[in-house]
């Protein structure tokens, strides 16, 4: 196959928060999801840990795919595809920083990620999946908005949690920055009760930080992919999936505000639950069972669209907000996303 062508918290009384109440209490019981659960955590995420997220989730009493297994670090891809007016064009990671600024490309493709894109569709198309629920995160967010792209009927429903590739990042150093700060911060922490932490094994100890490819090829697909039109793009199509958008306020990688900025319109998404987390699950358990209440809404919001029962909501009434967020900072946040519907109303 080629690469595909470019085609809660309390509310305070009078505050803008409490105009854009978080959906009706019915949707809030977590309800078990018939399709099984894919995961993909990016970043910091090899194979075994990839399974360990997907063993608590089958705790729950869900179905659960297992994870990709890790590439061969001797066969990783470390290209990348550059799309603009004048065409496209193929370059090494080092020609890419050095020459993707300058170029100001409309996409830029990592190969390595286009190849788990492929892996994972190949996978769902042997086990004989269709429509399922996947939470794609991080860097792998990458691979799993170009499935949700290039095959539409795999996947039903998606979290993308702390999401890479939406929006177009800064210059190559400060995006790598931004990708080691957010390593550093999202380690396995320290501040999180053994009880509230499905990576705490029986022996007391914390899993590691692994690394799928290699630190570098993931950190550089991070840092230099740009897919920031497919979201609206997946999203326009008739009967499209369902996607919600976790973001952190911790989150230096894949800055929250940054994301609802390059919203294209109040459509993109079912709706944002926004933590006040740094990048990635890190094994908070209260925090994943935030995530599977999503799924419902999901496939409530879905079926209303296939009977045509659905309304137009401001995006802002589809925002959540999960963790230590001050009132101040949730009427702030609640602004900066109305003006996505502004956005849209005026070209």
């Amino acid at each position: 196959m080629v690469i595909p062508e470019e085609s809660g918290a309390d509310h305070q009384d009078g505050s803008l928060a409490e105009q854009f109440t978080a959906p009706a209490a019915h949707a809030e019981r977590e309800s078990i999801s018939a399709p099984p659960i894919y995961f993909g955590g990016g970043f910091g995420y090899g194979e075994s840990r990839n399974n360990g997220v997907l063993d608590y989730i089958k705790t729950l009493g869900h179905d659960t795919i297992p994870s990709l297994p890790d590439p061969d670090r001797r066969e990783r891809n470390n290209n990348f595809m550059l799309r603009g007016e004048k065409g496209s064009v193929v370059l090494s990671r080092m020609q890419t920083l050095r020459l993707a600024g300058t170029m100001n490309p409309d996409t830029v493709t990592s190969h390595y990620q286009h190849e788990r894109a492929q892996e994972l569709i190949l996978t769902l198309e042997s086990g004989g999946y269709t429509g399922i629920d996947a939470i794609f995160q991080s860097g792998d967010a990458i691979n799993g908005l170009e499935v949700l792209y290039e095959r539409p009927d795999l996947v039903g429903n998606a979290i993308l949690a702390y999401p890479a590739g939406i929006i177009k990042q800064p210059r190559f150093l400060k995006a790598s920055a931004g990708v080691f700060r957010s390593a550093w911060k999202a380690r396995p922490p320290d501040d999180i009760s053994a009880e509230n932490n499905f990576e705490v094994g029986d022996d007391g100890k914390k899993v590691k930080r692994e690394f799928g490819a290699s630190n570098f090829t993931v950190a550089a697909s991070v840092a230099l992919t740009d897919q920031s039109h497919m979201l609206s793009e997946i999203r326009s199509r008739p009967n499209p999936h369902g996607i919600w958008l976790v973001l952190g306020l911790q989150d230096w990688m894949v800055r929250a505000e940054d994301v609802i900025e390059s919203l294209q319109s109040p459509n993109d998404v079912d709706g944002i639950l926004i933590t006040d987390k740094p990048h990635g699950i890190s094994g908070r358990k209260d925090e994943i069972h935030e995530w599977l209440k999503l799924f419902p809404l999901m496939k409530e919001a879905k079926a209303a669209r296939e009977a045509g029962m659905a309304t137009a909501t401001p995006l802002a009434s589809r925002v959540r907000f999960f963790g230590d967020i001050s009132q101040e900072k949730q009427d702030e946040l609640l602004t900066l996303v109305s003006k996505v519907g502004a956005k849209s109303n005026n070209p």
